[in-house]
């Protein structure tokens, strides 16, 4: 198992209970990098449900192990869909987490793209990513965020989507010239909304 190790001692590695995860290099293959999640996941209650500290155990663990792309991909595939959800909506989890679920390679993806779309902490090439989606409520949930980039907000502009017309306008990021873009919208509701933000930031703008 190359230079990974596991301990009962404290110190950085410690994932909260009686194991720790040292991997060095990072360079764990798939197999190993399984055997050592296995070693230090939290227990699950009786009832089915997950401890407090699960998510955050897994978190410490991929910044303390530092997996590749496909080893990560492999073990966001053993754990509970729950965690990864959380996981998907967390200020805290490391980037590379946030890029692999956004890469499509998740078998369960649909069911934490929301998640990411809807997170302020997602990496910005991410949220370009997931704006792709063929999920309208993804897509509204990206342009309300108030991360994504302007070109992807000014994309979602152009989506015919009332759902994502309206998230746009609710954006307190999304600019004068796109507010007048989308008080062109094929929906009068969306077109009418657009109007109304507008008009409210230009009185606003004379206080």
């Amino acid at each position: 198992m190359g230079d990974a190790g596991v301990s009962g001692d404290g110190g950085e590695g410690n994932l909260g209970g009686s194991v720790v995860v040292c991997a060095g290099d990072g360079t764990l293959d798939v197999a190993d990098l399984l055997v050592w999640w296995r070693l230090a996941e939290p227990d699950i209650d009786h009832d089915g449900s997950l401890t407090g500290d699960y998510v955050v155990k897994f978190q410490r663990f991929v910044v303390l192990v530092s997996p590749s792309g496909d080893a990560l991909l492999k073990l966001l595939e053993t754990v509970p869909l729950a965690v990864v959800c959380s996981l998907a909506g967390s200020a805290d989890t490391p980037e590379r987490v946030f890029r692999v679920l956004g890469e499509g390679g998740y078998s369960r993806m649909w069911y934490v793209w929301e998640c990411l779309a809807g997170n302020p902490h997602t990496p910005g090439d991410v949220l370009r990513r997931v704006a792709a989606s063929s999920r309208v409520r993804v897509r509204a949930l990206v342009a309300k965020n108030p991360s994504t980039p302007t070109d992807v907000l000014e994309g979602l502009a152009e989506d015919s989507s009332e759902e994502v017309g309206f998230a746009l306008v609710e954006n307190p990021r999304i600019s004068s010239h796109m507010l007048h873009l989308l008080a062109e919208h094929l929906s009068d509701n969306v077109a009418g909304e657009a109007k109304r933000t507008s008009r409210a930031r230009a009185r606003e703008g004379k206080r």
